[in-house]
Order: structure tokens, then sequence, then C-alpha cells
């Protein structure tokens, strides 16, 4: 393949990626485009009255917030679980490569009707509830989280630094501590930043476990179609906006983590 062919398919490959957000963007400023090729006018009356909605930041506060619970649930519940499988449960290890692609293997209204019937007959009074849709995101989110911090976990050779740290003489608690937990922030952060994404974007899931009772900011969006395909325009970018923000502040963070790794390994 010459240069100019390469140059040319990847030109080709950004154009497929970045026109539908680029004709959702100006959709989102147009004041009419019905049957032209660009819109008739620009405006940000739609901005406005988007943001004036009185579900806007209700429902955008939310999503957040659901976000937040759901990186913590699904790195509290596999950061450990993980590090055990890989110093102490090797032979596990193919069992939980299974079971963590379940929540993959099956669409998410599969996902939330299990979820809702589960939870009907084990613990009625959880169903519509925000923390059973934080459960319900944190079991979608989890086979990126795993792979994400699996790999990791690898990569920083986890056993040989355990069997160090067991030979000078450190407990469980402070191995995780001032070990693991230095030496996998770029894996935390790429799971960090999955979770956030699996849990705002959602709308299947976020539907069928709460729909209108406790309303997300996707499923908001959703609604919005039947009233106004411009404010649901003005949605999208503010949500792709969000979760691009998220993204790029979870990796800082994570990356500031990056020269515990080396000296960790120290």
């Amino acid at each position: 393949m010459t240069r100019a062919a390469g140059w040319a398919l990847l030109a080709g490959f950004a154009a497929f990626l970045l026109l539908p957000l680029a004709a959702t963007a100006l959709y989102a400023v147009a004041s009419t485009w019905t049957t032209t090729v660009m819109p008739a006018g620009l405006t940000l009356d739609w901005l406005v009255r988007t943001v004036r909605e009185p579900r806007f930041a209700e429902t955008l506060g939310r999503s957040l917030g659901l976000g937040v619970v759901v990186i913590a649930l699904d790195l509290l519940l596999a950061t450990p679980a993980l590090v055990a499988l890989v110093v102490r449960r090797a032979a596990w290890r193919r069992v939980l490569d299974v079971a963590a692609l379940l929540p993959y293997a099956m669409p998410g209204v599969v996902l939330a009707l299990a979820v809702v019937r589960f939870y009907g007959a084990v613990w009625p009074p959880l169903l519509g509830t925000p923390a059973l849709l934080a459960l319900a995101h944190g079991a979608l989110a989890l086979p990126v989280v795993y792979w994400a911090i699996l790999g990791n976990l690898r990569a920083i050779r986890l056993q040989d630094l355990y069997d160090a740290a067991l030979m000078s003489g450190a407990r469980w608690p402070q191995t995780l501590r001032h070990v693991v937990l230095p030496n996998v922030a770029t894996g935390l952060g790429v799971a960090a930043v999955a979770a956030f994404a699996a849990s705002f974007t959602d709308f299947a899931v976020a539907n069928l476990v709460v729909g209108a009772a406790w309303p997300t900011f996707s499923v908001w969006q959703g609604s919005l179609i039947r009233a106004n395909a411009h404010l649901m325009a003005v949605t999208s970018v503010v949500s792709l906006v969000v979760t691009l923000g998220t993204t790029l502040a979870l990796l800082r963070l994570a990356g500031g983590g990056a020269p515990g790794l080396g000296h960790g390994r120290g």
C-alpha cells in the first residue's frame, strides 16, 4: 500500500466516524433543515430551550451521580477479586472469563428483564429504584472493567510484586494499597471510563429497570424524539461532550499515578 493510499484510507475512516457527529451538531443549531442540503439558517434557540427544560439539569445530575456510583461499585468489586485471582486462584480464571463475558453475550433488554425478574422474586421493594439500576449498570460495564484491570495486572507482573511484598513482611491490605493500586492506575482509569460510559449512555436497561419513575439523561433524551428532534440533537451533543470530558478527566487522574508505576517496580 502506498503512502497516498494509506492517507486516503485514514481520511475515509475519519470521515466515516466524524460526519455523523458533525451532522448531529449542525442539526442542533439549525433553524430548519428538511429538504435542503444544508440548514436554512443557524440559531441557538434549541440549545437555550433544551437547557431551560426542567428535566435537563435533573436527569443530567442523576446520570452523572449514577455513573460515579457504578465506577465505585465495579472498581471496589473487581479490583480485589482480580488481585486474588492472579496471585492465589489462577485456576479459577477460565470460569471468571466466561462469567465476565455474559453481560456482553446477551442484549441489554435481556439483561434488564433478567434483573427485574430476579429481584422481583428475591427482593421486590428494590424494583424500580435507582439502587437496582446501579446494580444493573454495574453488571453491564463489568466485562470491560474486568479485562482492563486484568490486563494491567498482567503487565506489571503482579505475582512477582506480591512475592516481594510478602517476603518484606507486608500484609494483604498493605500490599493492595501500597503495591498494587499505584501500579494499576492506568487500568483503573480505563475501567472507570468504561463503567461511566456504559452507565451514562445506556438507554435500554434504564428504560426497562426504572423507566419514567426515575428517568436518566438517556431515557429523557429518548422521549424528546417524539417531541422535537432538534432538542434531541442538542442532548446528543451534550452527552458526547460530557462523555469526552469525563474520559479525559478520569484518564488524567489515573495518569497522576503514573510516576508510582516506575517507583513501585523499583
